[in-house]
């Protein structure tokens, strides 16, 4: 609970964030049991950038935020690939996600993981409209 702030801070400041609530954030960090995973990448006492994904019943990354003074440092990269690893750890089949078809840096991002476009939500966002893409990374069987 004590992360909420810097989480809350970091996130207001990037244009491409979610902007979810103090509430929202609460919810996640405080769930028992937690049905969220949070990833968090600092240097010294700075966050750098976190990374939320829904565990259960399927995982989902909902969002991704790096400070922009720290963008372009491989720090994306690293956190979805946490989430990657967690994700084959807890045997999940697949991992799902949403972003703005403008956000370049990120589609480049998931792409470079093994995303997938899986499909496209017209004018879904608003402020400014954009399309949703869909992604998916499906995950192999541990057992196969």
């Amino acid at each position: 609970m004590a992360d909420i702030d810097p989480l809350m801070a970091l996130a207001a400041a990037s244009a491409t964030d979610s902007h979810w609530t103090r509430r929202q954030y609460e919810e996640i960090l405080s769930a028992e049991p937690s049905h969220h995973a949070v990833f968090a990448i600092e240097q010294n006492t700075d966050l750098l950038g976190f990374i939320v994904a829904r565990t259960t019943p399927e995982w989902e990354i909902e969002n991704v935020v790096i400070a922009s003074t720290d963008l372009r440092r491989g720090l994306a990269t690293k956190l979805v690939n946490a989430v990657i690893e967690a994700a084959r750890n807890h045997h999940a089949q697949a991992i799902y996600l949403e972003v703005r078809g403008s956000n370049h840096a990120a589609l480049s991002l998931y792409e470079k993981c093994g995303f997938q476009q899986t499909g496209r939500r017209r004018g879904y966002y608003r402020d400014p409209t954009d399309d949703a893409l869909l992604y998916s990374l499906l995950l192999p069987c541990p057992s196969c």
